[in-house]
């Protein structure tokens, strides 16, 4: 099995089309998963049966957080590709 990039790597190799946004106060997140699948699912609420948004969030994106409930993470896109904001797992399947 290859080995898993780190969070560094991750970053370095990000090229977003979309431009980068001034972080707020909230503390910051890399997404480190998803890299097989274009990046990590977004839903438009917390709720896992809120709409999912047509846009993953890509792998080593920089993201602000803004609420967090349980597992989910109610972000603000600070730099990478993806919707500017959203709910999103902060642990795989749970």
């Amino acid at each position: 099995e290859p080995r898993r990039l780190t969070q560094t790597e991750l970053v370095a190799r990000l090229r977003p089309a979309l431009e980068d946004q001034a972080p707020g106060d909230g503390r910051l997140w890399i997404v480190i998963g998803g890299e097989d699948k274009g990046g990590i699912l977004v839903r438009t609420g917390a709720a896992y049966e809120s709409k999912p948004l047509p846009f993953r969030l890509t792998t080593g994106s920089r993201v602000e957080e803004l609420e967090v409930q349980g597992n989910r993470l109610h972000y603000r896109r600070i730099r990478g590709d993806g919707p500017d904001f959203g709910w999103v797992n902060v642990l795989l399947n749970e």
